[in-house]
């Protein structure tokens, strides 16, 4: 099956490279644990809890999914 290319993806492909701020990214940066954890002062550092949320979906499209 051959399908048109989808035109945000070659756009992200051919300038995504050179720029600063990514708005158009699906997703936030690459951090390392470290790089996070030097963003807060000495107090939340030695309290924090580095956690994902977790993400259900609206529950109409789980049902059409299960």
């Amino acid at each position: 099956m051959q399908l048109k290319p989808f035109l945000l993806d070659a756009w992200i492909d051919q300038y995504e490279h050179d720029i600063e701020f990514n708005l158009a990214a699906s997703t936030g940066p690459t951090w390392t644990v470290n790089d996070i954890l030097a963003l807060a002062d000495d107090e939340t550092r030695h309290h924090a809890f580095l956690n994902h949320k977790l993400v259900y979906g609206h529950p109409c499209r789980r049902r059409q999914f299960a």
